[in-house]
């Protein structure tokens, strides 16, 4: 979700129990990311940052996966890549496999 995005709903479902990835990279947004970072970590959630900025970092409940420097047009594409490495790392780590999800079917039925 985009940052102002999850004001509508999201918060609704985050607790101690709960983890998020946070994409945070420098530009226009950091600063509703930082916003978001201590409203989340104030509900008790796990955050984990995908930031290239040393201030996001900050905090002693927060992990951080420093992200790419670029432009704010293009970081978000490295960062995404960063975050499905984790996804992936995560499935592998839980006994997974991310190739072959519960419930999804390679062949789609059409009637």
């Amino acid at each position: 979700y985009a940052a102002s995005d999850f004001h509508h709903g999201p918060f609704a479902i985050v607790d101690q129990n709960t983890t998020v990835l946070l994409i945070a990279p420098a530009g226009n947004s950091q600063k509703d990311m930082q916003e978001l970072k201590e409203k989340l970590l104030g509900l008790g959630a796990k955050v984990l940052v995908i930031t290239n900025q040393k201030q996001l970092a900050s905090g002693a409940r927060d992990s951080v996966i420093y992200g790419l420097q670029g432009s704010d047009y293009i970081t978000p594409f490295y960062n995404v890549v960063i975050a499905q490495m984790w996804a992936c790392a995560i499935s592998l780590a839980r006994g997974l496999n991310p190739d072959a999800p519960r419930g999804l079917q390679k062949v789609t039925i059409t009637k």
